[in-house]
């Protein structure tokens, strides 16, 4: 049976089911603790794997004779279901994390007594140390910058979490001496900027919800667009984006369409009956009478297919320029376990909103580029072909920007969390 599900009810649907679960709460005191605890984590992963596994007829005749969740887990052979244990538990997490970074948080430009800065990154370690746009940063560590080339100048001012860099900048015709520690802070998902008077520039590089970033990044996407109305044309770059956060997916989607569209499909399967949804329009927010350019590569995956894929079919004056997106199109649900460990499973496939899988198939470009060429100078000729002529060096400005902004992880995802809600 069809029916319409909005990101609401979607949410409702994953709380009810994470109330089927087992509590996590055990007494150390029991001198069997340990080994119960062995067997709650197994029967927690393996009612878990039961309740939502896509591909039925991989899954083993029976689910109970292994010796670990994780020979369980792996006798499936599908990539994305996996179960991690609480040793590896930090490492599984940094793939959420893809918009972190380590350094000072600022963008420079070189100029001649050392380098201006061009942007503070909110929450970074310049933002507290109140550094300012336009402050000439003249020496770090007594080490003079005029003269110096770019990449060297970067690599003293991004290093090992925790160190200590001796700061001397100019603003006005004060100078100014900090001492300022290196640290950990999350890059905005988002990136915008004016090309010219007639367009605007959106840089989308992962989608994130709240528990990895301050910034979400359809509310950022939203601001940006609506900071931008006097734009003719809006240049959307998804490339190296390889997917993230489900919702925030369907949430990005739902600005580009009419009211109550179809954003896409999905079949899931839940409990002990295969389902098949159809996702619409999550708010009234709509920017579907905008033009529209959306650059792909072949890291474009996932949730970023979501959007390119809602995107195609509802707004009429949208082009895709690029190449041919990863293809990704299956969805894993994510939950902590008894002993702190975490088991994802491929729940869903993806699809078109016509009905169309995205698995292996990937979205194909309406303007493919080689691989050797650039999406965003096509799109910009597309446009008019005088703006490069105009400002040269816009490629290389924005591709700098971008190298600060690119997920240093590419692994492509598209999950959904289910929080165990036992404490």
């Amino acid at each position: 049976m069809k029916r319409s599900v909005s990101i609401t009810n979607w949410a409702l649907c994953s709380a009810l089911a994470a109330m089927l679960f087992i509590s996590c709460v055990f007494d150390t005191s029991d001198p069997f603790y340990y080994d119960n605890l062995f067997k709650k984590e197994y029967e927690y992963c393996r009612a878990f794997l039961d309740r939502h596994f896509y591909y039925r007829d991989s899954l083993p005749d029976s689910l109970e004779n292994f010796s670990s969740v994780d020979s369980l887990y792996l006798s499936v052979h599908e990539p994305n279901t996996q179960y991690v244990t609480r040793s590896d538990a930090k490492k599984f997490l940094q793939r959420f994390k893809s918009a972190a970074d380590t350094s000072l948080g600022i963008l420079v430009d070189s100029v001649h007594p050392g380098v201006v800065i061009s942007y503070v990154y909110p929450g970074s370690v310049a933002d507290g140390a109140r550094l300012a746009v336009f402050d000439t940063i003249l020496c770090v560590d007594s080490t003079v910058l005029s003269g110096m080339d770019m990449n060297t100048i970067l690599g003293k001012l991004s290093r090992q979490t925790g160190l200590t860099k001796i700061l001397r900048y100019k603003r006005d015709t004060v100078t100014i001496q900090d001492t300022l520690k290196i640290g950990e802070y999350f890059l905005p998902p988002v990136f915008c900027d004016s090309i010219n008077s007639d367009v605007f520039y959106l840089y989308v590089s992962s989608f994130v919800d709240t528990p990895i970033s301050s910034k979400i990044t359809a509310q950022e996407i939203e601001a940006a667009l609506k900071s931008s109305s006097w734009a003719a044309y809006t240049i959307i770059d998804l490339r190296d984006n390889p997917g993230g956060d489900f919702g925030q997916g369907i949430m990005t989607a739902s600005k580009f369409v009419p009211s109550q569209s179809g954003i896409l499909r999905t079949r899931e399967w839940v409990v002990d009956t295969l389902r098949d949804s159809l996702i619409s329009d999550a708010d009234t927010v709509d920017f579907s009478t905008r033009t529209f350019y959306l650059l792909t590569d072949d890291v474009t995956a996932a949730a970023s297919e979501i959007v390119v894929s809602a995107i195609r079919r509802n707004v009429p004056a949208s082009k895709i320029v690029g190449s041919k997106t990863y293809g990704f199109g299956v969805l894993s649900i994510v939950s902590p376990t008894p002993d702190s460990g975490y088991a994802a499973v491929t729940c869903a496939e993806l699809f078109t909103i016509t009905g169309e899988p995205y698995k292996n198939n990937g979205i194909i470009p309406d303007i493919s580029v080689p691989a050797d060429k650039d999406a965003l100078e096509y799109a910009l000729n597309e446009i008019d072909t005088d703006i490069l002529i105009q400002n040269p060096a816009l490629i290389t400005h924005i591709s700098r920007i971008k190298e600060k902004y690119r997920p240093a992880n590419k692994i492509q995802f598209c999950t959904r969390w289910i929080k165990n809600p036992a404490k």
